[in-house]
């Protein structure tokens, strides 16, 4: 399981911070549940244009033509909703090799499909969050 932790942006760290300071369980688990969609679709735009979650492309194939991941579209299709809490998400994937393509070796080239602890959530992946959680909080506290 790939769970995506980290609010290194200072704007989705401040959204953070108001959303635990208004703590409203429902709306938490609310956003969590958004996010978690979003997270989702996200790795399926990585794929689909061979993007990693900082908008660097891929590594183009050695071996073969065609887009780097998607021969069989196994890991692709694997990602899938992991527990959602009040606080959190996860997403994951149940295939084994997916450590190798994301972390990289000496024989695969690094394609990052989620962010990593060390780089954050980066510039694809916190504009949409924020966007989310502000639109989330800005119904919840105004009704519209």
């Amino acid at each position: 399981m790939v769970k995506i932790t980290g609010t290194g942006d200072a704007r989705l760290r401040l959204l953070v911070n108001r959303l635990e300071a208004i703590a409203n369980e429902a709306l938490t688990r609310k956003v969590s549940v958004n996010l978690q969609e979003e997270a989702l679709a996200l790795v399926r735009k990585g794929f689909q244009t061979s993007t990693n979650p900082y908008g660097e492309r891929w590594k183009p194939l050695k071996v073969r033509k065609g887009m780097p991941l998607i021969d069989t579209a196994r890991l692709r299709n694997s990602f899938a909703r992991r527990a959602v809490t009040n606080t959190g998400f996860g997403i994951g994937t149940n295939v084994a090799y997916m450590s190798y393509h994301q972390e990289g070796t000496r024989r695969i080239a690094q394609r990052l499909m989620v962010p990593t602890a060390e780089r954050g959530m980066g510039p694809v992946w916190t504009p949409r969050f924020v966007k989310i959680a502000e639109a989330l909080m800005r119904k919840h506290m105004t009704g519209r």
